[in-house]
């Protein structure tokens, strides 16, 4: 949790600039997109609940992230509590292991 005590929100506000982010820089915000769906409400999904591949695009995490950073950093900060008490819907735990480690998830 430390860790995201050294995030600037000035920084992170600057990334909604970025035309194209620099290379990785938009998984990790596609993967947050997942992450955070049904938790953020800014986040759009199916009715399944899982998010379509537009909306987890750099344009999309533009606009549902960064427009609003200090919920984002709100969000981020308080996802570990989420997990806890089960507040993570458990497509998003699938959706992102898929795409994370390339399309297939094994299970424990």
């Amino acid at each position: 949790m430390s860790a995201l005590d050294t995030l600037d929100k000035k920084d992170l506000g600057s990334c909604k600039t970025m035309t194209k982010p620099p290379p990785g820089v938009g998984d990790i915000f596609s993967a947050v997109i997942v992450l955070l769906a049904g938790v953020n409400e800014t986040i759009v999904t199916q009715k399944n609940g899982k998010v379509k591949d537009k909306d987890r695009s750099w344009e999309a995490a533009k606009k549902t992230l960064l427009g609003n950073v200090n919920g984002l950093v709100d969000d981020l900060k308080g996802f570990k509590e989420r997990v806890d008490t089960g507040g993570v819907p458990s497509v998003n735990w699938k959706e992102v292991s898929e795409r994370a480690i390339g399309g297939s998830v094994k299970s424990a």
